[in-house]
């Protein structure tokens, strides 16, 4: 009658990288304070800084997927990337 499609909902957990912040409230403040440059800084683990960093979409991928997805908090160390 009203053809709404089904929705798919799909839940995960944080993603931290060891000696990174990831919590958006704790880089806004280092932005404030002049720590940081802005939100494309290549010291965040944003993906703004991430690709100003050159980190390629296809070597983002490839490390996302070999991490995983899980619906716990997971802790990853940089090093797993670097490899």
């Amino acid at each position: 009658m009203f053809k709404i499609e089904k929705q798919t909902i799909v839940q995960y957990g944080r993603f931290n990288v060891v000696d990174f912040t990831t919590k958006g409230r704790e880089i806004r403040d280092l932005i404030n304070s002049g720590t940081l440059i802005g939100w494309d800084d290549p010291r965040l683990p944003t993906l703004s800084g991430i690709r100003r960093r050159g980190v390629t979409p296809e070597a983002l991928r490839a490390f996302a997927i070999g991490v995983g997805v899980t619906k716990f908090v997971s802790v990853t160390d940089i090093a797993v990337y670097e490899h």
